[in-house]
């Protein structure tokens, strides 16, 4: 999908959020903290938003200038709501037992960031989001981002399996843990460091890549080319690596080891190494 079709969906989005911002001016404000166990709409509320363990918590055409903090076991819906501080999503209780948390976050903007911890399942669709933390562990965190536009940084640390597709990353896109990348565009610089990788039919400044399993950057209709406007580097031992109808505009560099390498119609405009020079 190209950057302008990704953009008129972020905009639509937007527009959406714009009439959803007139309704929440005209509510009635809440100035204080609140706890939500149920469903809020159209409210304005001026303080944090904090939902219990055990909760469900719904906000709709919500504005909060606060923070909106999901305790452990709980589930999270924000639709239309625009959210003037941090979201947090905690899937982990006492002594780090896992009690897995999810947040479905549609049509909204966060202007703080979102941070999710392990055990916990997040899904952003067609929001504006200011920057994104997640912090796995023994147990895994889950972040899909779909068409949707984030102005700073995504970083995915201790086993965060990440999927963006259809998205803008304006900051950097740091991983770890497996890694998909679709139909987005990432201005900064791409680091993923996961246990299997795969991006298609994105664009990408400098990409380094660190995956011990497989990596797929390009793969034939399924998983179209990558257009890689810096460098490619690999930093590590890769075992099988699929390469196939990339622009590389930059040195291809590789670092660590590539045990088995596939590919074909790659264009690259600076350094091959000899291991990959066979895949033009």
């Amino acid at each position: 999908m190209s950057t302008m079709i990704r953009r008129v969906g972020i905009g639509m989005a937007a527009a959406c959020l714009a009439a959803t911002g007139a309704d929440v001016a005209q509510a009635q404000a809440i100035s204080t903290d609140v706890e939500c166990t149920d469903t809020l709409q159209g409210k304005r509320i001026k303080g944090d938003v904090t939902v219990p363990s055990g909760a469900s918590c719904t906000l709709s055409g919500v504005q909060v200038v606060g923070n909106v903090t999901a305790a452990a076991d709980t589930r999270l819906v924000v639709s239309e709501s625009k959210i003037r501080g941090d979201v947090v999503v905690n899937g982990l209780g006492a002594v780090n037992t896992p009690q897995p948390s999810t947040a479905q976050l549609t049509d909204s903007i966060i202007t703080g960031q979102l941070t999710q911890t392990s055990a916990t399942t997040v899904t952003v669709t067609g929001s504006r989001l200011s920057s994104v933390h997640s912090k796995g562990g023994i147990h895994t965190a889950h972040l899909t981002l779909e068409n949707t536009e984030v102005n700073s940084d995504i970083v995915a640390r201790h086993r965060s399996d990440v999927t963006v597709e259809n998205s803008q990353v304006h900051g950097n896109l740091s991983t770890q843990g497996d890694t998909v990348v679709r139909s987005s565009d990432v201005d900064g610089a791409a680091v993923v460091d996961a246990y299997a990788s795969r991006l298609c039919g994105s664009q990408f400044a400098d990409l380094s890549v660190s995956t011990y399993y497989g990596a797929t950057i390009g793969d034939g209709q399924a998983c179209s080319g990558n257009d890689i406007s810096g460098d490619l580097t690999f930093t590590e031992t890769v075992i099988t690596l699929k390469l196939f109808g990339n622009k590389i505009d930059g040195n291809t560099n590789v670092d660590g080891t590539i045990r088995r390498a596939y590919g074909q119609d790659n264009v690259f405009g600076g350094q091959v190494p000899d291991q990959l020079a066979g895949l033009g």
